[in-house]
């Protein structure tokens, strides 16, 4: 058995201990972006064709266990990212629409955008920041002129949401910085760091949370723990209030 298959095998497993048949799920019958189909299994889990995969409550074919969440209990597991403000808020916003990291994921569908707890974000904040500065503080003041460095470091503390949930985007994708950073707008190329052999992760369909979410963030990607109905977004025109 290839080393691929003993790890769909040990998800097909890992599946039927946590989800008899019934169970509640969201699934993704092609590319796993926007919020998915909420449905219920209808057999266990098994292998075919070396691969992972279930059936469902009104899909006729089967569907591949890495396109299935469950929802046990009302719960629902989202993969999650944490960011330093002001980039959680940047993204929330839609004014930040890639993530640039020192390494790359495969993975692809719904991130969950974390705002640590941390502050180093803000009291990084400079005057080689100001494009940054501008765009962030008009979010809270329409119109208003930036103060100095010192001020917006000291407001965006004071209102910036820590340790919450703030919205969920579809990560639809990795590139490297050095091949994408020339087709960057400056605003886009002032939210990240471009440098060459890092990586830029695509992100689309952002949708805010009514509610911010508390959680406890961790390095990498997590698995962000969130009840069901806690998941109600904003609607598009208000996104950004």
């Amino acid at each position: 058995m290839r080393a691929n298959e003993r790890k769909e095998l040990a998800a097909v497993v890992a599946f039927n201990n946590a989800a008899p048949v019934g169970t509640g799920c969201i699934v993704w019958t092609g590319a796993r972006a926007g919020d998915g189909k909420r449905t219920k299994t209808r057999s266990h889990a098994h292998m075919m064709c070396g691969q992972g995969v279930v059936f469902v409550e009104g899909i006729p074919s089967c569907i591949s266990l890495s396109h299935v969440d469950l929802v046990i209990d009302g719960i629902r597991t989202i993969p999650a990212l944490s960011l330093w403000q002001p980039w959680a808020t940047a993204i929330a916003a839609g004014l930040k629409k890639y993530e640039t990291r020192g390494w790359k994921t495969d993975y692809r569908g719904p991130l969950a955008i974390h705002a640590s707890k941390g502050t180093d974000g803000i009291i990084g904040i400079d005057e080689a920041s100001s494009l940054v500065i501008r765009q962030i503080y008009q979010l809270f003041s329409p119109g208003a002129n930036p103060l100095s460095v010192q001020e917006v470091r000291i407001f965006l503390k004071s209102r910036l949401p820590l340790g919450k949930v703030l919205c969920v985007a579809d990560l639809v994708d990795c590139h490297r910085t050095q091949d994408i950073r020339g087709l960057l707008p400056a605003t886009e190329q002032a939210f990240g760091n471009y440098q060459d052999g890092r990586w830029a992760w695509q992100l689309e369909n952002v949708r805010v949370l009514v509610d911010p979410q508390v959680a406890s963030g961790r390095q990498s990607i997590w698995p962000w723990e969130v009840a069901e109905t806690s998941l109600r977004y904003r609607e598009a025109a208000d996104a950004n209030a």
